[in-house]
């Protein structure tokens, strides 16, 4: 994930239709996060969260160097982990990736949303972090 800090003028490239549109994959993330809560138990879904959480806010950032450099985003997207395509390179495979990769993505919307807008996050994350 490529995090650009925005440029002089910035805000008056980004629409008020961009804006709407950014807004409606936020609430289909948040509807999708529901549907997968409803079929787990609070505990594991609250674990899944955090870990998933911290996972992506301090997660290694995707170079277009590294992508290029990488034989694996020539082959067809693969859903098993069998392959030794580490997650983050292919689609997900049963309902517990097809959970994470729903959170991710979630979490990278948020974000987006968050900066570009230059809120401040105040509800994530769930619990202080000690550092």
């Amino acid at each position: 994930v490529i995090v650009l800090p925005p440029s002089p003028g910035f805000h008056k490239r980004v629409t008020d239709v961009h804006i709407a549109r950014l807004h409606n994959a936020y609430e289909d993330g948040v509807r999708q996060l529901r549907l997968l809560y409803k079929g787990k138990g609070d505990d594991i879904f609250l674990d899944m969260f955090e870990d998933e959480y911290f996972n992506v806010t301090k997660g290694a950032r995707l170079s277009i160097e590294y992508l290029m450099n990488d034989a694996s985003t020539l082959l067809p997207p693969t859903q098993t982990p069998l392959t030794g395509i580490p997650f983050e390179k292919r689609l997900p495979n049963g309902e517990v990736e097809r959970t994470r990769r729903a959170m991710q993505v979630f979490f990278l919307v948020r974000q987006l949303v968050v900066n570009l807008l230059g809120e401040k996050d105040v509800y994530l994350p769930l619990m202080p972090t000690g550092g």
